[in-house]
C-alpha cells in the first residue's frame, strides 16, 4: 500500500473549501442516500481503499442495505437502483 497524501497539509486552503463545500451539501435538499451513493462511487473511480471502506461504513450506519452496496460497482446493470440514484451515480 502506497502513502496517502496529507491534503491538508499540501493545499490547506483548497482542503478548507473541500470541507466547506461537504458542509453545505449535507444542508441541501439530496438526500443522506444520495450522498452516500455518490461518496462510495467516486471512492470506487479513484480506487481509494481508504475511502471507500469510510464511505461503506457511512452508508451502513445509514441503513443502506448491503445487497445494494454490492451493486454500486454494476449500477447501470443493477435493477435495485431508482432513477434519481441512477442519475447521481450517471
Amino acid at each position: 500500500m502506497t502513502q496517502r497524501i496529507e491534503y491538508q497539509k499540501q493545499s490547506p486552503e483548497l482542503f478548507n473549501k473541500f470541507v466547506e463545500f461537504s458542509t453545505a451539501l449535507r444542508h441541501s435538499a439530496i438526500e443522506e442516500s444520495i450522498h452516500d451513493l455518490v461518496n462510495i462511487r467516486a471512492s470506487q473511480i479513484n480506487g481509494c481503499a481508504f475511502c471507500l471502506d469510510m464511505h461503506v461504513k457511512e452508508a451502513t450506519i445509514h441503513g443502506e442495505r448491503p445487497l445494494r452496496l454490492h451493486h454500486i460497482a454494476i449500477w447501470r446493470e443493477s435493477t435495485l437502483f431508482v432513477p434519481r440514484e441512477r442519475a447521481a451515480l450517471a
